[in-house]
């Protein structure tokens, strides 16, 4: 919705899911030309004297505009495209945005520091609608990515948690998807201030009814929503978003001791929380950066619990011989496990920490020093793998 009431606005295009980062992409190809020269030219003359009179000839030659007209070429598409006279923001909707980097690639190519707006909205309609979604897709009336209501709840939690994790940024904003519904005016202003424009945003938002919607879900899916989310649905309607998430910025829910967790399946319905993953891919998840973190809770855990924690994972190797993995607790304990390459023929390896976790609470970080580049094979995967996340054991020690 909140892309539709972007749109409203005269000087605002949103466009939809990632287009933007095409856009992009494509004007770049324009200046690919200059680029390359001048870098063949800087590494001919580098160290001479000669070398700012040769790079001013070559900028004769092949004119480095990027600076001029890199926006204006962007711009102007969006422009006569939108039918757009006076476009001063563009946006891109980008759904579940926590599981990627484009805002950190647009600033490290470009230079584009990108301010991000993220909409939150009550957990058990967004579960609602989901399920609805996974039931159509069961009939294929839909294609939707969601399969239980426990990937659901996963899913609304690991964004929650994400908000809360950037609440100081200060190009990230946050908007409660009901109060677009119930005070429109003063969410529009707000909106306005953030992006630079004047406020003529249009009001298409409903009122959102007064009973919450659960029809898609079956009396045993409802009950698992309220156990993990009740308390926290219950504040909805009374509390501000910004004091709850920063009295809530973690939402854990409870695995068995001495259990193991297929994450290719099982680690919704058992709640591990994983920031730096994909998706469910097969019966993995990958990482995709240097780091990742893991964070859960075992059942029984005592205030000077300990746990051990043992993960099967898959590197991604590349042209290398062997993979480093560093497994990190918040309070320094760490263990260094170097994979080769030629001991991988079981498929997988096994790497543990044994680490504190107060009243069984977990959290476990990834380091990866050597991770897949864009230009590695396979070329059409550009994201920066590092391991294949497959099963995670857990058992208290103390």
């Amino acid at each position: 919705m909140l892309q539709q009431v972007l749109n409203t606005h005269p000087a605002i295009v949103c466009l939809h899911e990632y287009n933007l980062d095409r856009l992009i992409a494509t004007v770049d190809q324009l200046f690919t030309i200059d680029r390359e020269q001048t870098m063949v030219i800087r590494a001919a003359v580098r160290g001479g004297e000669h070398e700012a009179d040769l790079l001013k000839s070559a900028n004769t030659d092949y004119p480095v505009i990027r600076e001029v007209d890199f926006d204006n070429i962007v711009f102007g598409i969006i422009g006569a495209s939108s039918k757009k006279s006076d476009v001063a923001v563009l946006a891109d909707k980008k759904p579940n945005y926590h599981l990627y980097s484009e805002g950190k690639d647009l600033y490290e190519k470009y230079g584009i520091e990108p301010t991000s707006l993220m909409i939150i909205r009550n957990p058990l309609e967004v579960i609602n609608s989901s399920i609805a979604r996974r039931n159509n897709t069961l009939i294929q009336a839909d294609h939707w990515h969601i399969r239980d209501v426990h990937e659901a709840i996963n899913e609304w939690i690991m964004n929650w948690e994400y908000a809360a994790s950037r609440l100081d940024d200060p190009n990230f904003h946050i908007l409660r998807y009901d109060d677009l519904g119930t005070n429109f005016d003063r969410e529009a202003e707000r909106l306005a201030a953030i992006l630079g424009v004047d406020n003529q945003f249009e009001n298409i938002f409903y009122r959102p009814p007064h009973e919450q919607r659960t029809q898609a879900l079956t009396p045993e899916e409802a009950e698992v929503v309220d156990h993990c989310l009740g308390a926290l649905i219950a504040r909805w309607g009374t509390s501000d978003l910004r004091s709850m998430l920063e009295s809530t910025p973690r939402i854990l829910r409870e695995i068995p001791d001495r259990s193991t967790v297929k994450l290719g399946g099982g680690a919704e319905g058992f709640g591990i929380s994983l920031h730096g993953f994909s998706p469910v891919e097969v019966d993995w998840r990958w990482t995709f950066g240097p780091k990742a973190t893991i964070t859960f809770q075992i059942a029984g855990g005592r205030a000077a619990s300990e746990a051990w924690v043992e993960l099967e994972l898959t590197p991604f190797f590349g042209a290398r011989s062997e993979f480093p993995l560093i497994l990190r607790a918040p309070g320094g304990q760490q263990a260094v496990h170097v994979i080769k390459a030629h001991e991988m023929a079981a498929g997988s390896a096994r790497c543990g920490l044994l680490l504190p976790a107060p009243d069984g609470v977990v959290e476990l970080e990834l380091v990866m020093p050597a991770i897949k580049e864009r230009h590695e094979e396979p070329v059409v995967d550009t994201r920066r793998l590092g391991v294949q996340l497959r099963a995670l054991t857990a058992r208290l020690v103390v």
